[in-house]
């Protein structure tokens, strides 16, 4: 079975789970998400690449990992990092079974996250965090790494521009900032609410899990998948 269909919840589940209790319709582009998807692929897992992506601009892609590989922080954690790692894990508060596919992660000392971005500058970019609330995944993914509390983990973004001149930004977090303070506390008040509703026997079950495997409410031990 495959990560995404694995019965744990992820934060792209909690994001459905957020449109569900809110009745919001989910405004993504599918042609933005499929780009995003082969940029990620060329950086971190260019030897699973087996060809041009149908429906995909593949010379903006070019563009965009040239620039990606030309950067010398993007370069130095693809290398040194361990890259698209899974965490499974669960959540001591709610015992709700929980997964993570983190881009790249550092000595359990720095959690990088490639995005790719239609913003014309880093501020545009900083107001798109909390529009599609980068925050909640940022604080998120530190707490799937189950860090020592003395390494003190840093989230970081690394946004590559879409268009010229195909900037790539960095933006760094600390553990304790006021930004991964906040997204823990969306990511939390929605794992209670998914919590509750499994009290009360209305189980959601995110479109992403394979049909046959039901949200159970099962401990295990912290496990990465390499």
């Amino acid at each position: 079975m495959d990560y995404r269909s694995l019965a744990r919840i992820s934060n792209s589940d909690l994001s459905e789970f957020y449109n569900f209790l809110f009745n919001i319709r989910d405004n993504f582009s599918e042609k933005a998400l499929e780009l995003g998807r082969v940029v990620h692929q060329h950086i971190l897992e260019p030897h699973t690449v087996e060809g041009p992506e149908p429906g995909v601009n593949m010379a903006q892609v070019e563009k965009m990992v040239r620039a990606a590989r030309a950067d010398p922080f993007l370069s130095w954690v693809v290398q040194f990092s361990q890259n698209e790692g899974v965490r499974l894990w669960d959540d001591v508060a709610t015992g709700l079974r929980l997964k993570s596919k983190l881009d790249n992660v550092y000595k359990s000392r720095l959690v990088t996250d490639l995005k790719t971005t239609s913003a014309h500058s880093r501020e545009e970019f900083l107001r798109s965090c909390q529009r599609y609330d980068y925050d909640r995944q940022a604080a998120f993914y530190l707490d799937a790494i189950a860090a020592p509390a003395a390494h003190r983990p840093r989230f970081c973004f690394l946004a590559i521009q879409k268009q010229k001149p195909f900037s790539v930004w960095r933006f760094d977090f600390a553990d304790d900032s006021d930004f991964i303070a906040q997204g823990r506390q969306k990511y939390r008040f929605l794992l209670d609410q998914w919590a509750l509703r499994e009290r009360q026997g209305l189980s959601f079950v995110p479109s992403s899990w394979a049909a046959e495997e039901s949200p159970r409410i099962l401990l295990s031990s912290t496990q990465i998948i390499h």
